[in-house]
């Protein structure tokens, strides 16, 4: 998709996006309005699965890319699959979740790979996260983003911290600069038939 307002309007109820492949959804710079990639009502559900890839970019400064529009109440989001690489927010706008000042939206992660990156990183008077919402939940998964301190977190790798007890079930690299760290009380499993290739650094107190 490469539309210029929202491509994905989930105005009420449930949406089940499975991805398969790779998949590219973007909208057009500079559009003003309620310009964004996927935007999720404040009554509705958009539920993420599969095993594709979803590269998702609003060019539009200070929107969300997945969830609310600018001065928007955001529904619920889960992440329960898939690679997400999210670019978008910033000015007081969060990769995914809300953007503005209405807030409001739930966005769970219980598995996969989120990328999140800010498109702006200046806050101006709100505060932008990669993942943001009245209430942000990472179970599970790998994820790579700002959150607020609210933010529960377990059974994850956060920003490349692993918290609590994580199972990598699927081929994962940690890429050259980067780092992993396992720390005092947290467990990093390999599960059988999946690799974990080391081109960066990984700091093991924890097990």
């Amino acid at each position: 998709f490469d539309w210029g307002d929202y491509c994905i309007k989930v105005a009420s109820g449930s949406l089940n996006l499975t991805l398969a492949g790779d998949n590219t959804i973007q909208t057009e710079p500079h559009i003003s309005g309620s310009s964004m990639p996927i935007w999720v009502t404040e009554n509705a559900t958009l539920t993420i699965r599969g095993n594709g890839t979803l590269n998702a970019t609003n060019h539009s400064d200070g929107k969300a890319c997945i969830g609310a529009a600018w001065n928007y109440r955001c529904g619920t989001i889960n992440i329960a699959g898939g690679i997400i690489n999210a670019t978008g927010g910033g000015n007081g706008g969060c990769v995914i979740g809300y953007s503005g000042d209405r807030g409001g939206g739930t966005v769970n992660v219980s598995a996969g790979i989120v990328n999140c990156t800010l498109l702006n990183s200046n806050s101006n008077t709100y505060s932008p996260f990669g993942l943001g919402g009245s209430s942000v939940s990472i179970t599970g998964g790998i994820v790579n983003a700002t959150t607020s301190g609210r933010t529960t977190k377990e059974n994850c790798i956060l920003n490349g911290s692993v918290h609590g007890s994580f199972t990598l079930t699927e081929d994962w690299t940690v890429g050259e600069g980067q780092t992993v760290t396992v720390p005092n009380g947290a467990t990093l499993t390999v599960a059988c038939g999946a690799t974990l290739t080391n081109n960066g650094k990984i700091y093991v107190d924890g097990t």
